[in-house]
């Protein structure tokens, strides 16, 4: 996942506000201090929090994804790179916030693995520290995605984009056709993303131990802001 499709999300992604996005994260929250985020992928919310941060740890699974981010922040002291999902991730470092944006927490589609993930941010956050994430939603999927294939067709690759919602699984099968010197490498790359209840999340973080949940919708995404 996310090998040759790293530098095409780059690419497909280049539409979406993340200024927006982050605009009205801010308009909330004073954000400054010590700042992690989980599933930095190529950086693009990274680099919006990276002028407010004294340190920054940018965490993803894909190497790919955090070389990407390397080329996309400017070099400054405090930043820092790591390989690992949510859940593996070991400090005894604490933070005064914590960010997984961008459909990160759907792509934890185990229950289990979701709790130890959510329990693994408390446990790195300060006492006062706040995670920011947000989820796709179950409607936004079965209205805008379901049973969908979308096709681009770009300079250096052509993209077929099929959608198909099981219950609350969203299985996304992107087949790649990458331009090569007039013939085409086809790679195919399955994505799956559960989309969780705004109600299971906001018990699971209430049992872990998180003291206030403020949930903004967000074109087709719940944003949560969750208080420790």
């Amino acid at each position: 996942m996310y090998n040759r499709f790293s530098t095409i999300y780059e690419n497909e992604m280049q539409d979406f506000d993340y200024e927006s996005y982050m605009e009205m994260i801010m308009q909330k929250l004073k954000i400054s201090g010590d700042i992690i985020e989980f599933g930095c992928g190529t950086g693009s919310i990274s680099k919006l929090i990276l002028p407010v941060s004294k340190k920054l740890t940018l965490v993803d699974f894909s190497s790919d994804m955090l070389s990407l981010a390397r080329k996309k922040l400017p070099s400054k002291q405090g930043v820092e790179y790591i390989e690992s999902n949510i859940s593996n991730f070991d400090t005894n470092f604490k933070y005064d916030y914590a960010f997984s944006c961008i459909d990160v927490v759907n792509y934890i589609t185990d229950e289990e693995e979701l709790l130890r993930s959510l329990k693994n941010i408390y446990r790195i956050l300060k006492s006062d520290g706040i995670y920011v994430f947000d989820s796709k939603t179950y409607d936004f999927a079965e209205k805008e995605l379901d049973n969908k294939t979308f096709f681009m067709e770009r300079e250096a690759y052509d993209l077929v984009w099929n959608n198909d919602l099981n219950g609350d699984l969203l299985e996304m099968e992107i087949i790649m056709y990458i331009k090569n010197h007039g013939f085409y490498e086809k790679e195919v790359e399955i994505h799956k993303l559960k989309l969780w209840s705004e109600d299971y999340l906001m018990e699971l973080l209430y049992r872990i131990g998180f003291k206030k949940v403020e949930v903004t919708p967000y074109y087709g995404r719940n944003i949560f802001i969750v208080r420790r």
